[in-house]
């Protein structure tokens, strides 16, 4: 599942657009390369996301795990252009 966009559906950041980069503790942890960086990320129970249906991101999948550098840029400008192609996104 790692490198899947995911949108938070509750809390605070409810309509936030994230990338998931792994699971600990039976929780994701998801990253927006800003505020959640790949060295700190945000724990998400996975029924507070929703994880649409999109294309295979395994090149993306392979920077984030192996925390190659410039990921967290990687992050910043993917999320931008996937919102820049309306896919859905409210914050």
């Amino acid at each position: 599942m790692n490198g899947r966009f995911a949108i938070s559906t509750a809390g605070h950041d409810a309509g936030k657009i994230y990338i998931i980069i792994g699971e600990k503790e039976g929780r994701l942890l998801v990253a927006d390369g800003i505020k959640y960086t790949i060295a700190n990320p945000k724990m998400k129970n996975a029924k507070h996301l929703e994880i649409p249906k999109q294309e295979d991101t395994t090149m993306l999948a392979t920077m984030i795990s192996q925390k190659s550098r410039g990921s967290d840029e990687a992050i910043r400008q993917t999320l931008h252009h996937l919102m820049k192609d309306n896919l859905r996104y409210v914050n």
